[in-house]
């Protein structure tokens, strides 16, 4: 009889645990959608806005999708392409520090901005040098790093441009005294 009791025992704490386990099923499985879909759409915004700071919408970028000019520095066809920019100075040290570069832009053909903008390049030459000398002179000596200068290139340039259709910017020249 004591067998039969623990058994009858047994079977009520299963169907007990079976009616608690879809109860809490059918409770939280909605917030757990709902918590899913938001998560989503996150991460398609997040993937969204990388694909679009290129401008190709999360295709790949290949090197036969890049357009690369050199940026010239002044007016006219025999204008130099490198140019020396004094550095901003520093309390702790009182020497001119100068830095020769020369800029190189990677256009991205298959941006929407492309057909239009590369056009103006060439017209706006003088505009993206003094853009160019704006941002690398007010680097200090000590806090010059090579991707960081090329990623507030980019940026200034694109804000120059109001468009992302500039891929990357990359220093042909680099020497900093």
């Amino acid at each position: 009889m004591k067998k039969g009791m623990s058994n009858i025992f047994v079977l009520v704490l299963v169907l007990v645990n079976l009616i608690l386990t879809i109860v809490l099923v059918f409770t939280f499985v909605p917030s757990i959608n709902k918590t899913n879909n938001l998560v989503n759409k996150i991460c398609e915004i997040v993937d969204l806005n990388v694909g679009d700071n290129n401008g190709n919408n999360g295709d790949a970028i290949t090197v036969a999708d890049l357009d690369s000019r050199a940026v010239k520095f002044g007016t006219g066809e025999d204008a130099p392409s490198e140019i020396t920019i004094t550095l901003a100075s520093s309390e702790e040290d009182k020497k001119a520090h100068h830095m020769k570069i020369g800029v190189i832009l990677n256009l991205n053909k298959k941006h929407k901005d492309y057909a239009e903008n590369s056009k103006m390049i060439d017209t706006t030459m003088t505009n993206i040098g003094s853009t160019i000398v704006s941002v690398v002179s007010d680097y200090k000596y000590a806090d010059v790093d090579r991707e960081k200068m090329e990623a507030d290139i980019l940026q200034a340039l694109r804000e120059l441009f109001n468009s992302d259709f500039i891929y990357s910017v990359e220093f042909s020249q680099w020497q900093v005294q």
